[in-house]
C-alpha cells in the first residue's frame, strides 16, 4: 500500500490535475498527502504558502481527507532541481503529477520536470495527461504493461501491482517483436528489408510474458498477454491502444539524460506525447 504520495503544485489549476489521482489513491490507501511547491525567491512565499493552504482546506473540508494526513511545504529553488531533492528528502511511495506532453512549447515540461522527477527523483511518477482533477473521479481498470527481454522493463511491475491490487485493474502485458534484419544482409542491412519475426520467436516472447502473470494472480487479479511483431517498439504500443484503449499504461524508462539519450532515443517519451491517458513511469 502506499504510505506517502507527493503532488507538486505550482499554483495553476493545470497542476491541480494531479490531485484527483493522489486524494482517491489515499483515500482508498490511507497515505499521507504532501503537497509540494517551489518558489524562485522569498517574495514568492507567502503567496504560495496561502495557497498550499487554501488546496488543504478543500482536500479536508470538500473531499474528506483527513487533516491529519495532508501537509504543505514551499520550497525556494530552481526548477527541476529543488523539487528533486525534495522528493529525495521525502522518499514518497508515489508522485502525481501533470505532463502536457504535445508541441514544442508542452514538451519542455516533459523534457523538464517530469522527465527529470522520472529520470532523478527516485520513485514511481503517475503523470496525469487531460481533464480538471478538481473535478473528475479517477478511475482506473485496464493497464498496459509494455515489456521487453530485459530486466529494466520488468522494473514496474511491483509498483504497478501496488496500484492494480488497491484498485482492483485488469493487467495486459504487451511485447512487440521490431522486424528482424536478415543474417546475410552484409554489411548495409539499412537497404535490406526487414523480416518479421516468425510464429516460433512469437510464441517464445507469449510464454516469456506468461511466466510473469504469477505476482498478479496471487493478489486475484486478472491478466494477460499479447505480442505485436514486425513493427518498432513505439508504433506497436500505440497501434495496440489505438484497437484496445486502456485506462493507464504503466512502464520502465532506462533514464538516460542528455547525449546518451538522445542517441538510444525514448520510447517513453514518444508515447508520453502521443497518448492521451495516464502513464506510470518508474526509472528502471
Amino acid at each position: 500500500m502506499y504510505r506517502r504520495i507527493l503532488v507538486p503544485l505550482d499554483g495553476s489549476t493545470f497542476a491541480e490535475r494531479a490531485l484527483t489521482p493522489a486524494r482517491e489513491l489515499a483515500r482508498r490507501s490511507g497515505a499521507a498527502l504532501r503537497l509540494v511547491s517551489v518558489v524562485s525567491g522569498e517574495e514568492d512565499r507567502a503567496d504560495r504558502e496561502h495557497y498550499l493552504g487554501q488546496v488543504t482546506r478543500r482536500l479536508t473540508d470538500v473531499h474528506g481527507i483527513p487533516a491529519a494526513k495532508v501537509g504543505g511545504v514551499v520550497v525556494e529553488g530552481s526548477l527541476p532541481e529543488a523539487l528533486v531533492l525534495r522528493v529525495a528528502d521525502e522518499a514518497p511511495d508515489l508522485v502525481t503529477m501533470v505532463t502536457h506532453g504535445r508541441g514544442p512549447v508542452e514538451r519542455l515540461w516533459m523534457g523538464g520536470i517530469a522527465d527529470s522527477m522520472v529520470r532523478e527523483g527516485g520513485a514511481p511518477v503517475l503523470l496525469i495527461r487531460n481533464g480538471d482533477g478538481r473535478n473528475e473521479e479517477f478511475s482506473v481498470r485496464d493497464v498496459l504493461l509494455p515489456q521487453d527481454s530485459s530486466q529494466v522493463s520488468r522494473a514496474i511491475l511491483p509498483h504497478a501491482l501496488r496500484l492494480g491490487s488497491l484498485l482492483q485493474c485488469r493487467f495486459t502485458l504487451l511485447r512487440v517483436l521490431p522486424p528482424q534484419i536478415p543474417f546475410d544482409a552484409g554489411y548495409f542491412p539499412e537497404v535490406v528489408e526487414a523480416e518479421r519475426p516468425d510464429e516460433r520467436e512469437e510464441r517464445r516472447a507469449l510464454r516469456a510474458l506468461e511466466d510473469i502473470f504469477q505476482p498478479f494472480r496471487d493478489e486475484g487479479l486478472e491478466v494477460g498477454a499479447e505480442v505485436v511483431a514486425g513493427v518498432q517498439p513505439a508504433e506497436g504500443i500505440l497501434t495496440y491502444l489505438e484497437s484496445r484503449p486502456v485506462d493507464l499504461v504503466a512502464l520502465s524508462t532506462r533514464g538516460y539524460g542528455g547525449v546518451r539519450r538522445i542517441l538510444l532515443g525514448s520510447v517513453t517519451e514518444r508515447l508520453v506525447r502521443a497518448y492521451d491517458g495516464p502513464f506510470l513511469v518508474v526509472r528502471g
